[in-house]
């Protein structure tokens, strides 16, 4: 596991050398390492790079997140038993945590038509939100 640090982004990588890359975004609380285990299972380590960015928020104890989330709005909306509508919502820092990781893909260096971008939760919003942004990559994988 090789930690690392581009354009103020902390990330774990395996497989450095592949010419093709894995990105995957962890989930809100969690970071860089929660979804590392992913490159030994999915058994692809020959021909991917694989790529971990950590979380530009830091939560303390190790968990890190994207952007905030309002917790007390989340915690009186399920108190409450209603549904927030977020369809025309775009959270607080969504849009810069967007910018920094688009800026971090391009500063990999890495042929965008042989990367795979994905994520959990939190990190599918972002991965899904770059994908759109760099319209060149392979594909897009969202959990």
């Amino acid at each position: 596991m090789n930690r690392k640090s581009l354009n103020g982004i902390e990330y774990l990588e395996s497989n450095p050398g592949a010419d093709k890359a894995i990105i995957l975004l962890h989930g809100y609380g969690a970071n860089a390492a929660d979804l590392y285990s992913l490159s030994s299972y999915l058994n692809l380590q020959q021909s991917f790079r694989f790529i971990f960015p950590e979380g530009i928020l830091d939560l303390g104890y190790g968990a890190k997140a994207w952007f905030h989330i309002d917790e007390s709005a989340l915690q009186q909306a399920m108190a409450m038993g209603v549904h927030r509508d977020f369809r025309n919502l775009t959270p607080p820092g969504f849009l810069e945590a967007s910018s920094t990781l688009q800026n971090f893909v391009k500063e990999l260096k890495i042929d965008l038509e042989h990367t795979i971008i994905g994520g959990f939760s939190q990190g599918a919003m972002l991965a899904t939100e770059i994908a759109l942004e760099l319209d060149s990559l392979q594909a897009l994988v969202i959990l």
